[in-house]
């Protein structure tokens, strides 16, 4: 049992034997490593601008609600993207996935909305962005 949960290097190959007895090779190790930082340190980022967005919210009402509001969008939906990115780095590291027929449905319902939620996102702010530069005193004149 042991043996199947420690890595061990081959005959001089570039790979490593990982948990389920595949071998995975150095780079792919590499990349599955660096996917872990990018999902903990966006994890904390998105938590810290949630919170920084809410508590702001809470304490007293701002002039830029709009931009809030996207931003926030924006953080919630990355957030939930970097929720499911450690069981694609599973499936990268045991070469199938291990979690099941209702989570593999329900991973690629949540990513497909995820990507959807971003780009109209992004759009919105853009054309939001466009109108408030475009006709500025019209967009004051309907926000006081």
């Amino acid at each position: 049992m042991m043996e199947n949960t420690t890595m061990a290097l081959d005959d001089g190959n570039s790979s490593v034997r990982g948990v389920s007895g595949t071998n995975v090779d150095v780079l792919t190790l590499a990349l599955v490593g660096a996917d872990g930082f990018i999902c903990l340190f966006g994890l904390f980022g998105n938590v810290l601008i949630i919170y920084v967005i809410r508590r702001r919210w809470s304490s007293s009402k701002s002039q830029a609600v709009t931009t809030n509001t996207f931003i926030l969008n924006l953080s919630v939906t990355d957030t939930l993207f970097l929720l499911g990115l450690p069981m694609i780095m599973t499936t990268v590291l045991v070469r199938r996935w291990v979690f099941g027929a209702v989570l593999c449905r329900v991973y690629y319902a949540m990513t497909c909305v995820n990507m959807f939620t971003g780009t109209f996102t992004v759009m919105l702010m853009s054309i939001e962005r466009f109108i408030v530069v475009w006709w500025p005193v019209a967009c004051n004149r309907l926000a006081s």
